[in-house]
């Protein structure tokens, strides 16, 4: 940790990306990882995922959601999920709203997420 947060600094002080330093050290050291550590990896790459997610979602403020960018955020998820309930309906014969339900369990499961 702390070889990433010295790269980390290095690099930002020479106004390049701070997460590239720590790539960088994080490809280095990997050829010294612990057995343990690389049987984690799966558990460890989903957590740093999280922090991700996490860090980007208190970076937003609601003033620079603009009705556009709400817009297209949410009508690929909605036509997905429109698309998934009526080929639900059609083929398997269920109800709109389970087609629905179907949709938005569907939707959420998603490839868009990488």
């Amino acid at each position: 940790l702390a070889a990433g947060y010295v790269a980390r600094t290095l690099f930002i002080s020479v106004n390049l990306p701070g997460a590239v330093g720590v790539i960088v050290v994080g490809y280095a050291l990997s050829h010294f990882m612990q057995e343990e550590l690389l049987e984690a990896r799966d558990t460890l790459q989903e957590l740093s995922f999280f922090l991700v997610l996490l860090t980007a979602g208190f970076e937003i403020s609601l003033q620079d959601v603009r009705p556009h960018v709400m817009l297209l955020a949410t009508l690929p998820i909605l036509l997905e999920m429109s698309g998934i309930a009526f080929v639900a309906c059609w083929t398997l014969g269920l109800t709109p709203i389970e087609g629905y339900v179907l949709g938005a369990v569907l939707a959420g499961l998603g490839d868009g997420l990488v």
